[in-house]
């Protein structure tokens, strides 16, 4: 275990009596694959009318009044930019109203290399005059299956996402008052179908590419149904067995045809897919047991709105773009335009994920979706690919002795 001080430690103790009320875990092929499919019924599109940057920064603020409110005020930190919008935002509205100023809490894993963000966390903190910033550094604690992992499965099994309980030292941390989250930022400021014509119309990006791309986009339906058969997108998922690949790869082509090409529309219906839908349950359930409010402005309804109409009908041409027009006031442009980003999948998958790996027998995978001398392989690598964490929780739930029975 990495050096902690005492109160580092503490975030990492489960009470042996917490509750968790109708944790929601995944159906047997979404383990095999590591992903949720569906949608479930997507919130309304109201009103039209245009809304400007500076109302949408107003909408964000409005949100996370009621995390201000209560203290202490969590604010998940890695220094990406989708985190510090939100610390900025939070920021401000504690300025301005006379609030508690909110604590920027960050995760490191200094092991992991391509994982830290120190030099972006850093300047940021400095220009927004950050005055609380937590650091709290692990090695191998919240691995897939390392101690803290392994009191939540014990207790409830393979939840989506598999990562779930790794929030639960911010969870620990804002006790009594709320925590506040990015979730969503990557879908939301991220490519939607419609973003290939928005780059061939206002980048003036005419590469074949994007051409073929805005074409397949505004296509009927028919002719893009026929394109996305003939060309099905697969998973890279190697140790599904065929019968798993195809019916993963039509659930895929299914829910590529399903996106609506009108850009506010596609955010609500980004919203109202069930592994959006179910990360947001879970987490708030989790948040609950430990008496925190959890706050995940840009799911929510009023924010969706409101960034969809600062879009207009064929949104942006990139996520830069979305959040120059909208944020610029905010943060330096050098933040608002930065193309790298953290990856953590050997943060969690470290020596107790190791360990149990180089013991496994096989079991706790279904065979019949899944070649297990494939996975293996999969998990030998020095990169796992993060599509497999579900199932080498259940297969580590299987080798739990005695059996843990969810």
């Amino acid at each position: 275990m990495s050096p902690h001080d005492e109160r580092t430690s503490r975030l990492l103790d489960v009470p042996g009596d917490l509750r968790i009320e109708s944790v929601e875990g995944m159906s047997s092929l979404e383990t095999a694959v590591g992903f949720v499919f569906g949608t479930e019924s997507p919130e309304p599109i109201r009103g039209s009318e245009d809304r400007t940057a500076s109302e949408l920064v107003e909408t964000l603020a409005a949100l996370l009044v009621p995390a201000l409110l209560r203290q202490p005020c969590i604010i998940e930190f890695s220094g990406g930019r989708d985190s510090s919008v939100l610390l900025a935002v939070a920021l401000m509205v504690a300025r301005r109203e006379g609030l508690e100023e909110p604590v920027a809490a960050t995760k490191r894993h200094p092991g992991v290399s391509e994982s830290r963000e120190d030099e972006w966390q850093e300047g940021l903190v400095r220009h927004l005059g950050v005055t609380e910033w937590v650091k709290l550094d692990f090695e191998d604690e919240l691995d897939l299956v390392g101690p803290l992992a392994q009191q939540f499965l014990s207790r409830y099994g393979v939840v989506w996402p598999p990562m779930l309980w790794s929030m639960w030292p911010f969870l620990q941390l804002a006790k009594g008052g709320a925590l506040v989250s990015g979730e969503g930022g990557d879908e939301m400021f991220g490519p939607r179908r419609s973003t290939p014509v928005a780059r061939l119309l206002y980048e003036r990006e005419m590469s074949k590419s994007v051409i073929k791309r805005s074409a397949l986009a505004i296509a009927p339906r028919p002719f893009r149904q026929a394109v996305l058969s003939r060309h099905k997108e697969q998973p890279r998922v190697p140790w599904l067995r065929p019968r798993g690949l195809a019916a993963v790869t039509d659930l895929i082509r299914k829910e590529r045809l399903a996106e609506p090409f009108d850009w506010p529309a596609s955010l609500f219906w980004q919203r109202s897919l069930r592994r959006e839908a179910i990360f947001l349950r879970n987490a708030a359930r989790l948040a609950a047991a430990a008496d925190v409010l959890r706050v995940v402005p840009f799911l929510e309804a009023s924010f969706l709105r409101a960034l969809g109409r600062t879009g207009g009908r064929l949104g942006y041409a990139s996520r830069t773009a979305v959040l120059r027009a909208n944020f610029s006031g905010l943060l330096p442009d050098d933040v608002l335009c930065r193309s790298t980003k953290a990856v953590f999948n050997r943060s969690w998958f470290a020596r107790h994920t190791r360990d149990f790996v180089a013991r496994w027998d096989g079991s706790g995978v279904e065979t019949d979706l899944v070649d297990p001398e494939v996975l293996r392989s999969e998990w030998s690598r020095e990169r796992p690919n993060a599509l497999s964490d579900a199932l080498l929780q259940s297969a580590w739930l299987a080798q739990t002795d005695p059996p843990v029975r969810p």
